[in-house]
Order: C-alpha cells, then sequence, then structure tokens
C-alpha cells in the first residue's frame, strides 16, 4: 500500500507540478519539437506538454520490460521488489527536485526502471504464494493494496500540494505577506504579483521556489517508499525462513 500510495503520484501530482514550476523550453528548442507535442504559455512560450513528458514512462518500459525481466530472472521475487521502490522512490524525488524539463524527465526515466523492478514482481510473488485452486482469489487481493495507496495518497497529495506547492496559492501568500494584499483571488494571484512586482512571470516563478521550496512536497511520499522498501526487505527477511524450511 504504501509503495502505491508513493507510485500514484508520477501520474497524479507530478502533472501539476509541471505545468507550474517546469521549464522545458530548452529541451523544445534543442530537440525541434513538433506542436502536437507541445502547450502553449502565455507566458512562458512553448512548453512541452506534461502527457508527454509522462509519457517517457510508458515508452521506456516498452522498450526495456523484457531486457528489465530477464535481467532480475535469479533474484528472489522480494529483493527485485525491495530494488525496484528504492529506485522508483528515488526517480520520484529526481523528478520533482528541479524546473529543468530535461531533468525531470530523467527522474521519469529513473522511476520506470524501479516501476519495471517491483510492479511486475508483486503480482507474480502473489501468485506464486496463493494455495492451488486460489490463485484468482490472491491476484485479487492484489488490488486491495493499490486501492489503499491510490485512495490515501490522492487525498494526502491533494492537501500537500495545496499547502506546499501549489504556484498560484503560494502566490496568494507571497502577496499577503510582502504586499499586504491578502485577499486576491487564486485565479488571479500570478498576473496580480506579476504586475505589482514590477517584474516577469518567469522571475516570480523563479522567487517563489527560492522563496517556499515546493520540491519538499515530494519528500513525504519519496519516504513513504523508503519505509515501504525497508519494510519489504524485513519480509523478504522473515519468509526466507519458511521458504527454506
Amino acid at each position: 500500500s504504501g509503495f502505491w500510495l508513493m507510485f500514484m503520484q508520477l501520474f497524479d501530482m507530478l502533472p501539476n507540478f509541471i505545468v507550474d514550476w517546469v521549464n522545458s523550453t530548452w529541451l523544445v528548442e534543442k530537440l525541434g519539437l513538433p506542436d502536437f507535442m507541445l502547450q502553449l504559455n502565455s507566458t512562458r512560450g512553448k512548453q512541452l506538454a506534461q502527457e508527454w513528458m509522462i509519457n517517457a514512462n510508458p515508452g521506456l518500459i516498452i522498450l526495456l520490460v523484457v531486457f528489465m525481466n530477464w535481467l532480475v530472472s535469479r533474484l528472489r521475487r522480494t529483493h527485485s521488489i525491495f530494488i525496484g521502490i528504492v529506485i522508483a522512490s528515488i526517480g520520484l524525488m529526481l523528478a520533482g527536485f528541479t524546473r529543468m524539463g530535461v531533468l525531470c524527465i530523467g527522474g521519469i526515466l529513473v522511476f520506470s526502471i524501479g516501476e519495471m523492478l517491483s510492479s511486475p514482481k508483486m503480482n507474480e510473488y502473489l501468485g506464486v504464494i496463493a494455495p492451488a485452486g486460489e490463485k484468482g482469489l490472491y491476484m485479487g487481493y492484489a488490488n486491495v493494496p493499490q486501492g489503499i495507496g491510490w485512495g490515501v495518497g490522492s487525498l494526502a497529495a491533494g492537501h500537500a500540494y495545496d499547502q506546499w506547492a501549489d504556484k498560484a496559492r503560494l502566490a496568494q501568500d507571497y502577496l499577503a505577506n510582502n504586499f499586504n494584499m491578502p485577499d486576491v483571488p487564486r485565479t488571479e494571484a500570478m498576473e496580480t504579483l506579476v504586475q505589482v512586482a514590477g517584474s516577469t512571470h518567469r522571475e516570480m516563478t523563479q522567487i517563489l521556489w527560492s522563496v517556499y521550496d515546493p520540491f519538499k512536497v515530494w519528500i513525504p511520499f519519496a519516504a513513504v517508499g523508503i519505509i515501504s522498501a525497508v519494510a519489504m526487505l524485513f519480509y523478504s527477511r522473515w519468509v526466507r525462513r519458511y521458504e527454506e524450511a
């Protein structure tokens, strides 16, 4: 459940984070990306659309899943799950600790490697330990932790992002604290901040990033992933006694 709580933030929270904070102008210019992959931002120009950045995840899986499965075929399933959760947690942190589009995609690719090592092995492990005639029941159980993790993670991520990383809300806070303007609507906060500060949208985004450290929103979710990995390691050592019996 902890793994799925962390895992789903790549699809639930990272798209919002990319739209608010990540600048992919350099990537767009260097690669000459076609318009259908871009999103025209009125303040930052052409940006790689967040859905195409997230698509680095399924794209890498399509390319490497067979190779990765072969690579860990001799590992114990629980060890593969442990390694995968650790790598995925690190990848999530890398994707969310930067404003540079290319580095964010790099973090997504690292996350994807962790996903290939852990997610398929979880279902495979449940199928292996299921008693004869109960494999379907155990595979059904496999969806329970996913539901718990996704449900709890969605609620926690929504609250955390609103408090720590939503650019419009942080702009409201900055206006209230620095310009004595506490009643600016959220939908108008960023534009109002740019106007009263006499600065550009890009400059104010960097100031908000420096003042509020919105990347810290990823710390608790990566921590949940690491804790889940450590718990899996202890479980692996505990269950090994019964496997060898």
